[in-house]
């Protein structure tokens, strides 16, 4: 039918006037037809018809779409908005953007080179905003809207006046602009064909209740010194510079309020204050920031380094998820039969009154801790929390004032798990086991756990395919066995850009398949009042007949802005071990030690502690690291004054309080092999402050879920008295 104007011609050809047809079981004929038009913009209406009958007249007011289209709105601003959703328009595009902000943050924002439809050179400012009748890219979701929203977003009920009241053929004529009738079909050969095809708007939003939006990037290209208009942003980046680096912040309230140019006009300004021509002159010295696409070039890099060429696996649904599931544990279980071990169950101490935790590769227990002291805090309040934080035996004393009660721990690692127990405050039972060899596990109402990250093959990451996953496999195994309410589960960024995002969103399936709701957010720990930039993905699964909607926690720090707390710098956090910083690793830096800048200024958050004595960030104290040739840095003052960070220091940067003890274990190993022992337990944990924030909605639904179990109990006691007394 050629292009869209050609369709309303050809369908006004067969509306002419004088024309007849049948409608509602009545013959009309044809007074009035035409398109409808305004000084600006569009009404809804693309076909206008006034016909009459012997009884009555109608209007007849089409939207035409042809069967594929998309779009609904795809010109949104705020004025545009308030006219569909009305006075609460920008708090339901904010609920809309921010359902989905797990995706925005997971969005490249500089791209060195050209990845798929993006060009080298693009840096995103944010994301523009429309409407279509279905789901469309990452970026894209239901909205939240009541069923007359609906029908004012098809009909154009609450459009500008001159909209509404649109001119036909050169006269003005009340709310013809306002459709109520749809036509999605270009196979129309009659005037007939048209009234017999059309739908009335209220029936199609019956049928079709959902309206989706879809978020597309504009994105200022920097070898060109453009970007891609003015448009008003729903989402927009907040580039700056601090510390000499290009910083974006992402922002989702305000939406629409801000435009292209305004963003463009920032960013422009900052790269010029840091020296910055284009992405080319974007490194990590001076990006603070590691969401960068290195583009289509660095698979061609990744293939000669050995990692074969990533192949999505096929599609499946829940139900064909949980076969393959079960029949790679079944595989695993034949694989073990004669060697399984069997816990102890009778040495397990359960609390009724408590929500029992199992944990799984638990390490030195640092994201335990944050469960017990999220715990401490949701009956005890903040002040005691804090308090036990700082005093051992502040700790020990209220450790039973707990929602949470810790039955089971489970590591290898020999020292991580003496760590664990000295440190308890309790009994808790300790499990040195393979977790492959364990035939059964506990109930338990949590499960905790940062399971390794899978491999995947050539063929995908889908879980039959690699033996690398078997960890993670049996972490679900345990979910299945356990059944526990809620589990929560840390890994490290890499995992989310494996196979260009596929790997996390199968992991994302097989969790999903145990019978989870899947909660996932990439946290950095900096904003949690860790003086740190660790990022790590945290993974929240909610059993799917439980009623509680996990929200990740917001941020507490930052750079001053938005009325968060300043970032904990190491100075903060370490500045009173500099003359007594206790031990800490020696030996050689060697050439990879040596290809970038390992050290920190005071004023900054640490870098990510390594599991590793020897990779150990160098303390802040002297002068900063100088850049002396591609991928080489020396020290400017000398290697004498500089050593890496102590013990005592990395626990603090982990946020371990100061009364928490690290064992080296018993075996003859030299001073400093021991001391990397302490290193990797430290390394390995979850950051205590970040498990803390994550773990404070858990606690205070365990709370709500206590209390109403005892009120419960409270009402069938009372009856059961009652009745005795009357017997």
């Amino acid at each position: 039918m050629g292009d869209f104007g050609d369709a309303e011609r050809r369908i006004l050809s067969f509306m002419v006037e004088g024309t007849e047809f049948e409608f509602e079981d009545r013959k009309y004929v044809v007074e009035l037809s035409g398109k409808p038009t305004c000084h600006k913009g569009e009404p809804k209406t693309d076909i206008y018809v006034l016909a009459k009958s012997s009884l009555d007249e109608k209007e007849i007011k089409i939207s035409y779409k042809k069967e594929n289209a998309d779009f609904i709105e795809n010109k949104m601003s705020a004025e545009r908005a308030e006219q569909l959703f009305g006075k609460n328009w920008a708090k339901i595009i904010e609920d809309s953007t921010t359902s989905i902000m797990n995706r925005f943050e997971e969005r490249m924002l500089i791209y060195k080179n050209k990845f798929k439809r993006t060009e080298k050179g693009a840096i995103t400012l944010g994301w523009k905003f429309e409407l279509l009748n279905k789901i469309s890219g990452d970026l894209s979701g239901k909205m939240k809207l009541t069923e007359n929203q609906v029908i004012d977003v098809y009909a154009g009920s609450n459009l500008a006046e001159d909209k509404r009241d649109a001119m036909v053929n050169g006269k003005v004529i009340k709310n013809s602009g306002v459709a109520n009738y749809l036509l999605m079909d270009e196979n129309i050969n009659s005037v007939q064909d048209i009234i017999d095809k059309m739908i009335p708007i209220k029936d199609y939003v019956k049928m079709h209740p959902d309206i989706y939006f879809a978020c597309k990037a504009l994105n200022y290209r920097s070898f060109a010194k453009k970007w891609d208009g003015n448009r008003p942003l729903s989402v927009q980046v907040n580039w700056s510079a601090k510390h000499n680096k290009l910083i974006p912040e992402l922002s989702f309230d305000h939406p629409l309020t801000v435009k292209g140019n305004e963003v463009a006009n920032r960013l422009i300004h900052y790269m010029k204050t840091l020296n910055i021509e284009n992405t080319d002159d974007i490194d990590e010295d001076n990006a603070g920031t590691d969401r960068i696409s290195w583009g289509e070039d660095m698979a061609v890099i990744l293939e000669e380094r050995g990692r074969g060429k990533f192949k999505p696996a096929p599609e499946y649904n829940v139900n064909e998820v949980r076969e393959l599931l079960n029949k790679k544990i079944e595989e695993e279980r034949e694989a073990f039969e004669n060697c399984s071990e069997e816990i102890e169950f009778d040495k397990l101490s359960y609390d009724s009154k408590k929500w029992n935790l199992v944990s799984l590769f638990s390490g030195c227990g640092g994201l335990d801790l944050g469960f017990e002291l999220a715990g401490l805090q949701a009956v005890m309040g903040k002040t005691v929390m804090e308090e036990a934080f700082r005093d051992k035996r502040v700790f020990d004393e209220n450790i039973d004032n707990n929602v949470f009660n810790t039955i089971y721990v489970n590591d290898i690692f020999d020292e991580a798990r003496q760590t664990y127990a000295q440190n308890a405050g309790k009994y808790i039972y300790m499990d040195k086991s393979d977790i492959r060899k364990i035939k059964e596990f506990p109930k338990a109402d949590i499960v905790l756990g940062g399971f390794p990250c899978p491999g995947f093959s050539e063929a995908g990451p889908r879980l039959v395919d690699d033996k690398r996953n078997f960890l993670y496999l049996h972490f679900i195994r345990c979910l299945m066995q356990s059944k526990p309410k809620i589990f929560v589960a840390e890994n490290v960024k890499g995992m989310m850009t494996l196979g260009k995002g596929e790997v996390f969103k199968q992991i994302v399936q097989d969790f999903a398949a145990a019978g989870y709701k899947i909660y996932h957010k990439l946290l950095n720990s900096a904003e949690y009042g860790v003086p740190q930039i660790r990022e790590r993905v945290i993974l929240v699964g909610v059993r799917n007949d439980i009623d509680f909607e996990y929200v990740h926690p917001k941020p507490t720090h930052g750079y001053g802005v938005n009325g968060l707390e300043e970032v904990v710098t190491l100075h903060d956090a370490i500045g009173d071990l500099e003359e007594n910083p206790g031990e800490y690793f020696v030996g050689s830096y060697s050439t990879i030690f040596m290809s970038r800048n390992r050290k920190k200024l005071w004023s900054q958050p640490s870098f990510t502690i390594q599991a590793s004595g020897r990779q150990a960030p160098i303390h802040p104290g002297g002068e900063p690291m100088v850049k002396v040739g591609k991928d080489k840095y020396i020290f400017s003052d000398g290697e004498e004054n500089n050593r890496r960070l102590s013990v005592k220091e990395i626990a603090r940067i982990q946020t371990f309080p100061d009364w928490y003890e690290f064992s080296r274990g018993t075996s003859n190993r030299n001073a400093n092999s021991k001391l990397d022992l302490v290193y990797k337990q430290i390394g390995n944990a979850v950051p205590v402050r970040l498990a803390l924030a994550v773990a404070e909605p858990i606690a205070e639904f365990t709370k709500e879920q206590l209390e109403k179990k005892e009120k419960e109990c409270a009402v069938v006691r009372n009856v059961g008295e009652d009745k005795r007394m009357m017997a």
